[in-house]
């Protein structure tokens, strides 16, 4: 499974440094959906991995010795509990969970599929809550660093250098 910030920084190549600050924005946000369609599609395909790994005809064809429904069941929670609990956006991790819990009780993937459909835009949403507030924590450190320049710095009332220190 590829984790998110992997995704994210891979595909951050992608978008061009002389857009302008609309299309920088366009870009982010196109970037991060492709990251978290990357991030839900890596988890589906470790699930299909996982389900096709233990399945009877691959257990048999390993050489290894079979193991029952209910032992297979067992094995198939652990592996979903585990990748649920490894995210780390408690919010992803409900989503994860309730993907789960479609599957545990269905064991189909199909509904584990569907589980996830408003994974995609969640994760998007989130990301760029984080990437918002990141930036205003930014500003607010740059505001509190930058000198104050409302106040003239010459008698003439201006911030400017003087023409003299130009020559």
């Amino acid at each position: 499974m590829i984790p998110f910030r992997t995704s994210l920084a891979v595909l951050a190549f992608i978008v061009s440094g002389t857009a302008t600050a609309q299309q920088n924005i366009e870009d982010f946000h196109q970037l991060t959906e492709t990251a978290c369609a990357t991030h839900k599609n890596s988890i589906i395909a470790m699930v299909e991995q996982m389900e096709s790994g233990v399945s009877p005809e691959a257990i048999k064809e390993r050489g290894e010795a079979r193991i029952g429904d209910n032992q297979r069941r067992q094995l198939v929670r652990q592996i979903l509990e585990q990748t649920a609990s490894a995210e780390q956006n408690p919010v992803l991790r409900q989503r994860l969970e309730y993907a789960n819990q479609a599957y545990f009780r269905s064991g189909r993937l199909d509904d584990f599929k569907r589980a996830l459909n408003g994974f995609v835009d969640e994760c998007v949403r989130l990301k760029s809550h984080q990437v918002g507030e990141a930036v205003s924590r930014s500003r607010e450190m740059i505001n509190q660093l930058a000198p104050e320049q409302t106040k003239p710095t010459k008698p003439d009332g201006s911030n400017l250098p003087s023409r003299k220190s130009y020559f």
